[in-house]
């Protein structure tokens, strides 16, 4: 998928509310992995945002040069003006708004469908994810993926004390009701694909961790996912 400028100019908003204090080496490489596309467009559209009070009052970005600068912007600070931190703080609430009442929705066909397919290798019988299925299941992931980043990101400026604490109510909301919109979304897909023949919700439950390397760590903080059950209630663990 090709990201327009002002995509990508949104996801570096992002990635700096998130990692405020960070330099410009890592917002580029880590913005090039993440998006997969080349540093030098990441770089081109960040030039574009630097806030400058005379040259360009609208930028977005602070930059601030470390003493006894002597050439090269590798060890820039990069900060978010506090206008463009609502902004975006407006943005995911909005989003996350979003996800909250219409995500139970989102690709009905492969809900509905049979996730899970029972293949046979050397006499060894196996579930795997369907291929008709997979594209979308990654876009679903996606989906769960970049709100998570976006409020782990905010939480962990918010812990280090880069964002105005006239806006910890708001990270800290916005936090709890993400944990509990993941929880609920992946728990009604479970219960959705649980009712499909030979289909277990463990075999689902492990798609979602190998797409979403942070969901291990959020499990073994609640506890009650397995201990009620709420996760792997009627499943069969392989």
């Amino acid at each position: 998928m090709t990201l327009t400028d002002d995509e990508i100019q949104s996801r570096i908003i992002q990635f700096v509310a998130g990692n405020s204090g960070c330099n410009v080496r890592t917002m580029v490489q880590g913005l090039a992995s993440r998006l997969f596309i080349s540093p030098s467009t990441i770089s081109m559209n960040y030039k574009l945002m630097i806030y400058d009070e005379k040259t360009s009052p609208d930028g977005s970005i602070i930059v601030e040069k470390p003493s006894g600068f002597h050439g090269g912007n590798e060890p820039f600070k990069l900060t978010l003006r506090q206008t463009d931190l609502k902004k975006e703080l407006d943005k995911i609430t909005k989003d996350l708004e979003k996800n909250e009442k219409e995500f139970h929705t989102y690709y009905p066909d492969m809900r509905k469908g049979k996730l899970m397919i029972i293949k046979k290798t050397d006499g060894v019988k196996y579930q795997t994810i369907a291929l008709r299925h997979e594209n979308d299941f990654d876009i679903l992931c996606g989906f769960i993926d970049t709100m998570f980043n976006d409020v782990a990101g905010l939480s962990f400026a918010k812990n280090q004390g880069y964002t105005p604490k006239e806006y910890n109510g708001l990270i800290d909301d916005l936090q709890k009701r993400t944990m509990t919109w993941i929880i609920k979304s992946i728990t009604h897909f479970l219960d959705q694909q649980s009712k499909t023949d030979g289909v277990t919700r463990w075999n689902v439950l492990i798609q979602f961790r190998t797409r979403l390397k942070w969901l291990l760590n959020i499990e073994t903080k609640k506890p009650d996912l397995f201990i009620k059950r709420e996760w792997l209630r009627d499943g069969v663990i392989y």
